[in-house]
């Protein structure tokens, strides 16, 4: 826990006084869930040889040896790293960002992922929308969580049958008050006309067994209704 808590200080004077209390929350929190060494900083591209958007960008560098042992896919922690810098910006410092760039160092190999602001607004309101659903499943009210179903998204599953799916999906994993949040990806709505839904990677401790994993398709379209697609 020493180690780690230096490491976090050389992340913060990396960016000496030019670093808001928001991104120093993001810095704490990337280091806290994944460990190693991480900086942040901030530029700009106005290349349009390069394959990066062009922009104004917040940089978040993660030197964290042994990643791959963890995850088989390292979008999956380059997203939660996105997620985890963009969710604990201001409003004003969100709109000063045109793209997040995450980059992996494991080991010598370096791998970079850029998320541009649009995507990280998605992922922001679906993770908001997932806290709906999961304060519905803490609850075992399955009939709730149903009614947020998109009907025309169910293809041949039964609107009647929703709460009894939910539930038989839910049951390993209760009881449980937390969860953690891994990573995101994009898929296809199977509606025409609709944004993409965000799939999230989640783990959910249940101790002394391992971590139950559950992934959620979320639909990140704003509305009272009809927050969740099937997943």
């Amino acid at each position: 826990m020493k180690l780690q808590y230096t490491f976090l200080l050389l992340g913060l004077l990396f960016l000496g006084g030019c670093t808001s209390a928001s991104e120093k929350q993001a810095l704490y929190e990337i280091q806290e869930f994944y460990g190693g060494s991480v900086r942040l900083t901030k530029g700009s591209n106005a290349s349009t040889s390069t394959r990066e958007p062009q922009g104004h960008y917040l940089a978040v560098r993660l030197d964290r040896p042994g990643l791959r042992r963890y995850y088989d896919n390292l979008e999956l922690p380059a997203s939660g790293c996105a997620y985890l810098a963009f969710s604990n910006l201001t409003p004003a410092e969100r709109e000063s960002y045109d793209y997040l760039k995450v980059t992996l160092e494991d080991s010598g190999s370096t791998h970079s992922y850029t998320y541009r602001r649009p995507q990280l607004q998605q992922a922001l309101q679906a993770v908001t929308n997932l806290r709906t659903l999961i304060f519905n499943i803490q609850g075992s009210d399955y009939l709730a969580a149903a009614n947020n179903f998109n009907v025309a998204a169910l293809g041949q599953v039964r609107r009647d049958s929703l709460p009894a799916i939910i539930h038989r999906i839910a049951n390993p994993l209760l009881p449980f008050t937390t969860y953690h949040l891994h990573g995101f990806s994009f898929i296809s709505s199977p509606l025409t006309s609709k944004q993409p839904l965000v799939r999230l990677y989640l783990s959910v401790p249940h101790p002394p067994q391992k971590d139950r994993i559950l992934l959620a398709v979320i639909n990140p379209d704003y509305g009272p209704t009809s927050l969740f697609s099937m997943g």
